[in-house]
């Protein structure tokens, strides 16, 4: 396995700060994103505290799959897990930032975790869910072999499922704003160094995965996993089932 990765500590935890900042009450809040592949960007704060009716249809078809007893891995505000308690499962919400925890936990989530997926020892799952492309998680290639390999063979029950979304960012191969065209020879292109920021308070840096579909599945096959591809929107993001 990967090496173990720990919760933030509440200094270098600017995303759980500003989820925190929302539910006091402050609006018109921002998370600020570095990237080593695209221009700056930034997360409105609001847009994770969304309802049900708000969400893209991505995410629903992703609910609509869920079953059995399920862990949620990056759950952030917990709007997920509150959406799917509402509707009678045992559902787990991970994440390693100590903000989210404390805002899921005032928000009604009845099991708040703070940990990472690389240490947590529970076992049994039916299902485990990954959205806002929560695949990223994993951080690269190898990472993703790592995380599968630990799902089936530890977290899921038998004949248990992963479903996450994901995005191809091949489209930024043209995109002369982008310094992604300089990863080919180094690492895979879905592979970005993120930082946030949030009213001064900087995160540690980390990396995230966006894997295209046919890079997901040759890895699932290396593993003798079953892949398919749920749903397809019309900006190269996915929604993908895998099983044994």
């Amino acid at each position: 396995m990967s090496k173990q990765i720990h919760a933030l500590l509440p200094g270098e935890d600017p995303f759980g700060q500003a989820l925190r900042d929302h539910l006091k009450g402050k609006r018109n809040l921002f998370i600020r994103v570095h990237s080593d592949a695209t221009s700056e960007d930034h997360i409105d704060v609001k847009y994770l505290f969304r309802e049900f009716t708000d969400w893209p249809e991505i995410e629903k078809k992703a609910i609509a799959l869920c079953r059995g007893k399920i862990l949620e891995l990056g759950s952030g505000a917990g709007s997920h897990g509150l959406y799917l308690q509402e509707q009678g499962f045992d559902i787990t919400c991970l994440d390693f930032s100590p903000g989210s925890v404390s805002v899921m936990k005032e928000r009604g989530v009845k099991n708040a975790v703070l940990d990472t997926y690389q240490n947590f020892g529970a076992t049994g799952f039916d299902t485990i869910l990954m959205l806002m492309n929560g695949i990223g998680i994993v951080g690269s290639l190898k990472g993703l072999r790592d995380f599968l390999e630990k799902a089936f063979h530890s977290i899921l029950a038998d004949g248990g499922q992963v479903i996450f979304d994901s995005s191809d960012l091949v489209y930024l191969l043209s995109d002369p704003g982008s310094t992604i065209h300089g990863f080919k020879n180094s690492r895979y292109y879905g592979e970005v160094r993120y930082r946030m920021e949030y009213e001064k308070t900087f995160g540690p840096g980390f990396s995230w995965l966006f894997v295209d579909f046919k890079t997901l599945s040759i890895e699932c096959k290396k593993l003798g996993l079953k892949v398919e591809k749920i749903y397809e929107d019309d900006h190269f993001a996915y929604l993908a089932r895998v099983f044994k």
